[in-house]
């Protein structure tokens, strides 16, 4: 086996499942959570390594808008190191 994907899924349809703050809440804690992921396996061996795509973009713009710049900047760490994406 050569590689393993695991699909991280959440409803982009703001509000459907839950009230939209709670939406914007958990999708900006998703990116949180996986900046984390990458920080604790960045020893890994490359191939080993979860990479991750941040797949709509209002998603996306609702976090930087909330946060901070030592978030961000790991974000940009984390897309250089080719660790995640934005589709």
């Amino acid at each position: 086996m050569r590689e393993i994907l695991v699909i991280h899924h959440t409803h982009t349809d703001i509000g459907y499942t839950h009230d939209q703050p709670i939406v914007w809440e958990l999708n900006r804690q998703f990116i949180d959570d996986m900046l984390d992921e990458i920080d604790r396996t960045q020893d890994w061996d490359p191939i080993s390594q979860p990479i991750w795509t941040c797949e709509v973009t209002e998603t996306l713009r609702h976090w930087l808008r909330t946060a901070g710049l030592t978030q961000i900047d790991r974000f940009k760490r984390a897309v250089a190191a080719c660790r995640m994406s934005s589709g």
